[in-house]
């Protein structure tokens, strides 16, 4: 799946799971608020029905997260992001190997690079309606 970077202000904003909307529905922003209905904080039962509406299956509950080797090659993670005495809970768009991170960008995870500012908690897994993602996705 090809993703584009939709970033937020992380200090006026608290728009990153409108964000990861707009970057797996490939729209701007603005529309995916739209979809969302608000510019606040989201819950997964939220992010789950605007990527519904737009026909991509996604996970019916959040998975713990164990490794980045352990979820499916889309998906939309929660965790704690961090940035010196600031910290919240953060939504992020995994399209393996990278990581879509609305505040800090896209990195490229390995096993020797782990993101140092988020640390995944939950996971939603992620396939889009023509059959876009992979085939150990457990949707």
């Amino acid at each position: 799946m090809h993703i584009l970077l939709v970033k937020q202000d992380w200090k006026t904003e608290d728009t990153c799971g409108q964000c990861c909307v707009a970057m797996l529905l490939q729209i701007s922003k603005t529309k995916a608020v739209q979809a969302i209905g608000h510019k606040n904080a989201t819950k997964s039962s939220e992010l789950r029905r605007a990527l519904q509406l737009h026909e991509m299956r996604i996970g019916s509950r959040l998975r713990k997260f164990i490794d980045f080797d352990n979820v499916s090659d889309t998906a939309i993670l929660l965790g704690e992001w961090r940035r010196g005495k600031n910290k919240c809970q953060h939504w992020v768009v995994w399209s393996a190997p990278y990581l879509y991170d609305p505040i800090e960008g896209v990195l490229k995870v390995d096993a020797r690079v782990r993101p140092s500012h988020f640390r995944p908690t939950h996971y939603l897994p992620v396939r889009g309606s023509n059959g876009r993602g992979s085939g150990k996705s457990r949707v």
